[in-house]
């Protein structure tokens, strides 16, 4: 519920006392939401980068496909999807060169503004000077965040895609 404080108080002085004011129900866009990481990875199989949200049924067994394809002989991943009123987003850097490449949550909140939110993550790269297996990784993270229909747009990094 959200009231004009200065109309509450205007009607409240008219009125001698008594409060005539109406109040206007609104959703407010929050300024973050919550975001839960469900699955993360440095091989992934994803070639090139990517950011989709998983939104059927059928897209989650293609991306449970690929993930058990990356390792064949271990076990398949355990993914849960989200429950009601969450979307799940894939967040896939593509392959890079070294293991020291990997994508982080850097917080458990993304900031919402303008109808876009902006995940929190870290794309992170060797330190120069360091040593780093020289070896492919396809970096992916999977995360869950409420559903509230007051964002439009989804960016991580310099990937960004509409809802």
């Amino acid at each position: 519920m959200r009231c004009n404080t200065r109309a509450v108080i205007l009607a409240v002085a008219l009125a001698g006392g008594v409060a005539l004011a109406s109040c206007t129900a609104t959703q407010e866009a929050p300024d973050s939401l919550p975001v839960t990481t469900l699955y993360q990875s440095q091989h992934c199989g994803q070639a090139l980068p990517t950011l989709n949200v998983l939104s059927s049924d059928a897209e989650w067994d293609i991306l449970l496909t690929r993930l058990h394809s990356t390792n064949p002989l271990g076990p398949a991943p355990d993914i849960a999807q989200p429950p009601q009123g969450k979307i799940s987003v894939l967040v896939a850097w593509g392959q890079q060169p070294t293991g020291a490449h990997a994508l982080a949550l850097s917080s458990d909140h993304a900031p919402v503004s303008n109808g876009t939110v902006a995940l929190p993550i870290d794309f992170l790269k060797p330190k120069t000077g360091r040593i780093a297996s020289q070896v492919l990784v396809s970096p992916c993270v999977v995360l869950s965040l409420p559903d509230t229909g007051t964002y439009s747009r989804i960016k991580a990094g310099p990937l960004s895609t509409t809802r």
